[in-house]
């Protein structure tokens, strides 16, 4: 009886340890995640301190999120992510449950948001770096030019990802040169300028298209309610969420586990890189920003940056980019400033493909869906028919989004995301290396540490489960995010109830044909 849907997987182990880090880097998206920080870490929660809230974050992550993922991914070296770790250490409902609602509703839903980002923000924010007039890309900033974008960045993602995982590694090596390059010259250009020398810079721009000034802007932020006179730990806890966008990401690695040459070594590796990376960049970026440029002042750029006030008329929008912009009158360091958002953010169309990609063939492989999840086209050794679906799905939440757009839904998704791949998920690190139906894969770890008697991976399953606990709070206790939660989180339930269903009735299907499943999750697939 067959118990795998393939002999061999089929997929190759093409990722060498950076290629495995920057595919968890470049989910952390650090542009992006630089604007998450300042705009949504403020705005939702004022009083924050952008550094203390970067090294908290910091340190749940690498110690919490990134060592149980580590720790779980150079045990069981498979493509999958949550769906292989929580199907064999807890039930392969919970694990089917997790990994519809991350891996496959998740993808889907990134793409609804980051795709239309393309063109607003990130045209907004290449067009107010470079000085060109708003009203130059107004056509693509609108709904119908915001859907035309987001469907050819679709449909590229699609045609990168079906020429094979190579071709994929390549993209994101180029994607991640050219937004680090603009993040490093934009954090430059702000370490080395000073509130006063910034304010003016600010007043003569200001006065030029009919905006407040540096004080003005300040005063009626204030009035708003929106800025803090000084810091608080309640606020600076309540940014990790936000600050969360640019650190915790990197726990993707885990989705191409199967890929990656020298696992045993290298996912760990990897997952503590990508995640200690990007704290040593928001670090930066939040002392140069409170320091340089303002406390005061970033919380009202913030305030700007979600209400989007009449007063506001400056031809640029008010992020940590455009900020940067200003300092210099050079007209590639502004591009390439201006550029990173989106170099960043369209990494994560492809990205999405593969996550999806890989979700989908991980339960294909254990007979949990339809044996077209495992085919490979033989030209491409991709799964083209995983792809296209995916593609199909992008499409229709991107038309969605271009007509009823939602910034803050990043957020929501956020911490949707904690209660699965990093609460669940560090359930499944805390009790691993006491479940007995696992006890044969803990034995052959290559990470049976221990502390006092304590399994690392309990303790880092412990922290990043007090992780979630936090990004939970932060979420659920923001006023700025309360309308939003009342839809986002029965949604986020209902799917993950539909994942259980999904393996019950395939389970049931499975047995009709004379096939125990659940002989498959007694041990790891094939490779």
């Amino acid at each position: 009886m067959a118990v795998f849907a393939r002999k061999a997987s089929g997929l190759t182990k093409e990722a060498s340890l950076f290629d495995a880090f920057v595919f968890g880097f470049m989910n952390n998206g650090l542009g992006v995640g630089l604007w998450a920080m300042h705009s949504w870490g403020l705005y939702t929660f004022p009083g924050a301190n952008m550094v203390l809230g970067a090294i908290i974050t910091g340190i749940l992550t690498i110690f919490g999120v990134s060592l149980a993922w580590g720790i779980l991914g150079g045990s069981m070296p498979r493509s999958g992510g949550d769906y292989i770790y929580n199907s064999r250490i807890i039930h392969p409902a919970l694990g089917t449950a997790t990994s519809w609602a991350q891996g496959l509703f998740v993808s889907t839903a990134w793409i609804w948001l980051l795709a239309p980002w393309m063109a607003d923000p990130g045209l907004r924010v290449l067009a107010g770096a470079m000085g060109i007039p708003p009203e130059v890309i107004e056509f693509w900033v609108s709904s119908i030019g915001m859907l035309i974008v987001a469907t050819i960045v679709i449909v590229l993602s699609f045609l990168i990802v079906i020429l094979g995982f190579r071709a994929y590694l390549r993209m994101q090596r180029v994607t991640f040169i050219m937004g680090m390059i603009g993040v490093v010259i934009g954090l430059i250009l702000l370490s080395s300028t000073t509130p006063e020398k910034f304010a003016s810079k600010w007043d003569s721009i200001a006065m030029e298209w009919g905006s407040p000034t540096y004080q003005e802007t300040i005063r009626l932020a204030s009035e708003a309610g929106y800025v803090a006179e000084t810091w608080n730990w309640v606020a600076t806890l309540g940014l990790v969420p936000s600050a969360a966008w640019a650190i915790t990401y990197g726990f993707c690695i885990g989705y191409i586990g199967g890929e990656i040459k020298r696992p045993e070594r290298n996912i760990l590796m990897a997952q503590i890189l990508a995640a200690f990376i990007p704290v040593i960049f928001l670090v930066w970026a939040g002392w140069v920003l409170e320091n340089n440029v303002g406390y005061k002042f970033m919380h009202a750029i913030a305030y700007i940056d979600n209400e989007g006030p009449e007063w506001y008329t400056m031809p640029f929008p008010a992020n940590w980019a455009n900020l940067a912009a200003i300092l210099t009158d050079n007209p590639v360091l502004k591009f390439l400033i201006g550029f990173n958002f989106m170099a960043f953010d369209f990494y994560w169309i492809p990205f999405s493909f593969i996550v999806f990609s890989r979700v989908g063939f991980a339960q294909g492989l254990d007979l949990i869906g339809p044996r077209w999840f495992t085919d490979l086209n033989p030209r491409f050794n991709t799964p083209v028919k995983l792809f296209a679906t995916e593609g199909i799905l992008g499409e229709a939440a991107v038309i969605h989004y271009s007509f009823y757009p939602e910034f803050l839904g990043g957020l929501s998704v956020t911490g949707l995301d904690a209660i699965t791949v990093w609460g669940i998920l560090g359930i499944s690190s805390m009790i691993f290396p006491f479940v007995k139906k696992a006890r044969h894969i803990w034995d052959a770890s290559p990470h049976r540490w221990y502390i006092w008697r304590i399994p690392v991976a309990t303790i880092a399953g412990v922290i990043s489960v007090i992780f979630t606990g936090i990004i939970l709070w932060a979420i659920y206790a923001s006023p700025a995010m309360g309308g939003l939660n009342i839809y986002w989180t029965p949604i986020y339930i209902g799917v993950m109830i539909f994942g259980v269903a999904w393996y019950f009735i395939w389970k049931l299907w499975r047995k009709k044909e004379g096939i125990d499943v659940t002989l498959a999750f007694k041990e790891l697939p094939p490779e």
